[in-house]
């Protein structure tokens, strides 16, 4: 067993583990007039906290996925903090070249956030917890 595994399970019942990680839905995707090839979608998420604490959105990782090809990456921060059983929006432009345009769209990616409290967040800092969610959405693009 790695060192940081005994480490992380030792100190589990500090880290409040009992916090529920945050929901994420897809609340709009929509796309910017072209420019020749070029298009952006624009993304939409909500973010959901049913825990007692808020909790800080730290990293966002998004890749737009259209006829199986990945052909946008974007890394961002959501820059928000989900207040205690609370929502929060936010929006991820994706920018592409697509002539012409696809019928289907796909976004995949992750949403790091930090578990609340003092030993959590320095855990966090050392790489040695990383909390993330899945994102995931699909839908039809409409020009």
């Amino acid at each position: 067993m790695s060192p940081r595994l005994v480490l992380l399970l030792a100190l589990a019942p500090a880290l409040g583990c009992a916090h529920r990680p945050p929901q994420v839905t897809l609340l709009d995707a929509s796309l910017s007039p072209p420019s020749g090839a070029a298009r952006v979608l624009h993304v939409t998420f909500k973010a959901g906290n049913d825990n007692s604490r808020a909790l800080l959105l730290r990293d966002l990782h998004c890749r737009l996925i259209i006829d199986g090809r990945e052909v946008a990456r974007v890394h961002r921060s959501p820059e928000a903090t989900l207040r205690r059983h609370g929502t929060q929006t936010f929006s991820v432009p994706l920018p592409f070249q697509a002539d012409p345009l696809p019928e289907r769209y796909e976004v995949r990616g992750e949403l790091t956030y930090i578990i609340p409290g003092p030993l959590a967040e320095i855990l966090f800092d050392m790489g040695l917890l990383t909390p993330t969610v899945e994102l995931r959405a699909e839908g039809a693009l409409q020009p």
